[in-house]
């Protein structure tokens, strides 16, 4: 087993990444819950993953040990709230935090279009989703508020919006925030220490505000993060 690394997933429809999902879901099910995913159910969820890709804005990270996808976390964004649809680790790799991990990922990159994260809790991680902040609304639904601010921070970008958008746009008059939003390219931000964006990539293009005295820290952090993503 090699170090096991989480990085997002800015392209779901990708070879293999759906088919990964519905593996790893099947697989807890199993292991967890004792309930047998047939085929024609894991086919329904790939189904269901693909269409609602069409639709909205996603964001999904992924946890792998080498190349092999072990752990997943994803879900899509509706207005202010990050909806979380699916948490799931093989067995294998459960009890190792990097349920905690994937969590936290998705909620370091959510405050930059959210306020609050939000999702359905099976029975067996409902200690788990209260143990990392999450309240019960009503019945299995559990929420939690998001407002820290990112400082010195490289984050991924899955929607573009808001106060993210316009500084984007400030840096550079022709950034496209509908290419993020649409066609889920791989996009990073860096916050300076007062939550500012100094610096964005949007694929290989790379922006930097030559203002900000940390140019080659910025450089570095997103040419690093643009090498882990999927």
């Amino acid at each position: 087993m090699q170090d096991i690394t989480v990085v997002p997933i800015f392209n779901q429809s990708a070879p293999g990444v759906w088919e990964d999902f519905a593996y790893i879901c099947a697989n807890t099910m199993h292991t967890n819950y004792n309930h047998k995913v047939d085929v024609a159910e894991i086919n329904a969820a790939i189904d269901k993953d693909r269409r609602q890709w069409r639709r909205g804005t996603h964001f999904a990270f992924g946890a792998y040990d080498g190349d092999r996808m072990i752990g997943y976390i994803q879900g899509d964004a509706t207005g202010r709230c990050a909806t979380i649809q699916s948490l799931y680790v093989l067995a294998d790799y459960q009890k190792q935090h990097i349920g905690r991990r994937l969590l936290q990922q998705v909620e370091r990159a959510a405050t930059l279009f959210a306020n609050r994260t939000e999702l359905i809790a099976l029975a067996k991680a409902e200690p788990f989703y209260r143990a990392h902040g999450y309240r019960s609304m009503y019945s299995n639904v559990y929420a939690k508020a998001l407002s820290n601010a990112p400082r010195c921070d490289c984050l991924p970008v899955f929607k573009c919006v808001g106060s993210t958008a316009k500084q984007l746009v400030a840096l550079n008059p022709d950034f496209d925030a509908a290419a993020i939003n649409k066609e889920h390219l791989p996009a990073f931000a860096y916050f300076d220490v007062n939550s500012r964006i100094v610096g964005y990539s949007v694929g290989e293009n790379i922006v930097i505000d030559p203002a900000c005295g940390l140019a080659n820290i910025v450089r570095s952090s997103l040419v690093r993060n643009l090498t882990k993503v999927r």
